[in-house]
């Protein structure tokens, strides 16, 4: 049987497989087919043109057989699982870089490996090997620890971020029903482009959601004689994050109708014609999305939020001012530790600005993530094919969806019947449908321990704390409803959409995280006890059930009787 000697190709093209594909026209599915022998046969146009682009022979494309293995056969050992409310078209962007070695260099150690990508319906899984992470945690932090080698990363992604925010801007107010296949191929080509820059230099901060940022943290404790309320002050960001920034704009504008006394609706004719407000939702619309839902900031949304804000006058004013004087404040809590520590710098520096690195990171990509559902519109009118099937494209299928050579009725199976995406390190990606993506998924949580009776989990301490409560396990915004004040919040990370119900819980547990992370941030602002890293907690904590935190020990208990219940 003759295939495709796929990976002789890639090296000597220097090209992943999704590259190859995309300049020779053909869907990167049958690519990968010819090369795992799946396909019938390959024909000669497509060997001609693969010829003819890049310069090969028979003799580079072409090999007896190939064996290569199952999707089953490269599961990693150890596991970690990241979850989310999110779709490929969005999420496949990180995840294909983070199975890619992000520096075409190879100068920065980051390399997660191979990938197994779950996804039905808006909601996705990815398994990664912790091995890797932990290696290239280990690797970028070492480099990182270095100021230079730290700006020239940061630049890096600065370029990339900057592309994204300049699509964003020139997308926004814009009608996608004027765009035309080839305006749409061009400018997911720029998205695409600018996202490779971008995450190529940031994927990396995914990697120190094992735990490696806190364990170095505890080395330095100790080094430094610091406490943990100092490495709180230390690792938290001297500059406001995205939601803050938010907020505070936000609060101007209630300072700004704070003595008109308006009701709704003459507020709303206000904010219409007000040129502060137009620039509050031009620069924070993107805030309130994620990878599978994008949300828009209304004004008659903003009106009432301004209405409700204006009944607490102390606490409205008392947040402005403390948003106003919070880099020097800051500033200030470091200044105070030094000097008690006799320090001269700040010791966790690095980590400081990691925090702020993976917020900034979420900001940039949340625009980009709108620029690309600007897109979807654009599609769903040339294709007739619904948006929540065209979420379900990868980035190479854009060009085929829109020549009518990927339909709707592929783009429904994988909505509904969930696809399991194998990404590999050369860039080749295998889809794996219904009960043989479910059974794999069912060994990959298996190997996580899911599904085991536990009445104990551990993670990492975010925030420190006791609280005892009902658990609310929340996986995604149209949950929200059902999260009640005093509730214990279980989710698989927070998200900027996460912080109104952040601010109701008792207590905050997390699958992922590492000490940089949202959760972590959110939680110390807020003083809520917090636990991060647990792995599994949205699946061995039942909802409803009643549990307890102990951030202090970074334990969670699941209580069984209505005497655990009582006792303090």
């Amino acid at each position: 049987m003759i295939s495709l000697n796929l990976k002789n190709i890639t090296e000597k093209t220097g090209k992943n497989l999704s590259e190859i594909a995309r300049e020779i026209g053909v869907n990167r599915n049958t690519i990968q087919s010819f090369a795992s022998g799946k396909a019938g046969g390959i024909r000669f146009s497509t060997l001609e043109k693969l010829m003819k682009t890049f310069g090969l022979s028979l003799n580079d494309l072409l090999v007896s057989q190939i064996e290569e293995k199952k999707p089953q056969d490269i599961l990693p050992k150890h596991i970690y699982r990241q979850e989310a409310e999110a779709v490929p078209f969005t999420l496949i962007f990180p995840v294909q870089w983070a199975a890619q070695v992000p520096s075409p260099d190879g100068r920065w150690p980051s390399f997660f490996g191979n990938i197994h990508f779950y996804s039905r319906d808006q909601y996705s899984e990815a398994f990664l090997d912790e091995a890797n992470m932990r290696a290239s945690a280990s690797g970028m932090l070492k480099l990182l620890s270095k100021p230079v080698e730290f700006d020239t990363v940061w630049q890096k992604f600065l370029k990339g971020s900057k592309q994204l925010e300049e699509i964003y801007y020139r997308l926004f107010d814009f009608n996608p029903q004027t765009l035309s296949t080839v305006q749409i191929i061009s400018l997911h080509k720029e998205i695409s482009q600018a996202y490779e820059i971008f995450w190529r230099s940031s994927i990396f901060i995914d990697a120190f959601d094992i735990g490696i940022d806190q364990e170095e943290i505890n080395i330095l404790i100790k080094k430094y004689n610091l406490t943990k309320e100092d490495s709180e002050v230390l690792t938290t960001p001297t500059e406001k994050i995205f939601s803050q920034e938010k907020l505070f704009e936000f609060l101007k504008l209630v300072q700004r109708y704070s003595e008109k006394n308006f009701d709704q609706a003459t507020l709303v004719e206000h904010l219409t014609r007000d040129h502060a407000f137009q620039s509050f939702r031009k620069k924070f619309d993107a805030a309130g999305s994620n990878y599978a839902v994008v949300n828009h900031i209304t004004v008659e949304e903003t009106a009432a939020e301004i209405i409700k804000t204006l009944t607490d006058q102390n606490l409205w004013r008392e947040q402005i001012i403390n948003l106003a004087f919070y880099e020097k404040t800051r500033r200030s809590l470091i200044k105070n530790i030094l000097v008690k520590r006799h320090l001269t710098n700040n010791p966790l520096w690095v980590f400081e600005r990691l925090t702020f690195f993976r917020e900034a990171r979420k900001k940039y990509n949340l625009m980009g993530i709108h620029a690309l559902d600007i897109l979807l519109s654009a599609i769903e009118r040339l294709t007739g094919i619904p948006k929540k099937y065209l979420q379900h494209l990868l980035p190479d299928e854009v060009e085929l969806v829109l020549r009518g050579r990927i339909g709707l009725e592929e783009l429904k199976r994988r909505r509904e019947e969930g696809v399991m995406y194998v990404l590999r390190s050369d860039g080749s990606i295998s889809l794996i449908y219904g009960s043989q993506a479910e059974s794999i998924k069912k060994d990959l949580e298996g190997r996580m321990g899911i599904g085991e009776s536990l009445n104990t989990l551990s993670g990492q301490t975010a925030c420190q704390g006791y609280a005892k409560g009902v658990a609310r396990v929340i996986l995604d915004v149209s949950q929200f409803d059902r999260f009640h004040e005093g509730e214990i919040l279980v989710t698989g990370m927070t998200r900027p959409e996460f912080v109104p119900l952040m601010k109701k819980a008792a207590g905050i547990v997390t699958n992922e995280g590492g000490i940089t992370c949202h959760a972590a941030i959110v939680s110390r602002e807020l003083g809520v006890p917090c636990i991060i890293g647990t792995k599994v907690a949205t699946k061995v904590i039942p909802d409803g059930a009643w549990i307890e935190v102990r951030a202090n020990h970074g334990t969670i208990r699941i209580l069984e009787n209505e005497g655990d219940k009582k006792d303090t």
